[in-house]
């Protein structure tokens, strides 16, 4: 079953001359992106440098940029998310009652 807990949220670090630079916050979503471009963001951005990781519960709280459509990727794929705690079984039928009398 498919957990929002399995989106994964990435940026780098770099230094450029004396200030340090960070990326946007892209997000790593299983079945999107590639494993050929690293790290397999899901708008398949290749990043390089010092990397940052955050899970998806954590990321709004943190600072910089959320890259927008990685964020509506994220968004849609937590949708789809079918919220029952397993496979769906049928209730029992009801007992046969006795007539009143």
């Amino acid at each position: 079953m498919r957990s929002e807990s399995e989106i994964r949220w990435v940026r780098v670090r770099n230094n450029v001359a004396q200030a340090v630079k960070y990326s946007d916050w892209h997000a790593i979503i299983p079945g999107y992106g590639s494993l050929d471009i690293p790290p397999g963001t899901a708008c398949g951005v290749s990043l390089t440098g010092s990397t940052q990781f955050e899970p998806h519960s954590g990321i709004r709280h943190k600072d910089g940029k959320i890259h927008d459509r990685c964020m509506a990727l994220a968004e849609a794929w937590v949708a789809g998310i079918d919220p029952e705690p397993g496979p769906w079984t049928p209730d029992p039928e009801p007992p046969e009652l006795a007539p009143p009398g």
